[in-house]
């Protein structure tokens, strides 16, 4: 059985020649897709709160 955790890159680069062609798709599909969505992630993360509407709520006053 193969190990599970290896990143797809490297199970590709081992394994390419003994998986399906439909198995290397699925594969380099979701290597495609967790890198766009990855960059999406992190440009998200950097983009100022007013631009994408979600502004901070003001602090309630505190009790005294």
């Amino acid at each position: 059985m193969r190990d599970n955790r290896l990143p797809l890159a490297f199970y590709l680069r081992l394994f390419g020649h003994e998986i399906s062609v439909r198995e290397r798709f699925v594969a380099a599909f979701v290597m495609m897709l967790s890198v766009v969505l990855s960059v999406v992630g992190t440009v998200w993360a950097f983009l100022p709160k007013s631009l994408i509407g979600v502004e901070p709520e003001p602090e309630a006053p505190a009790l005294r």
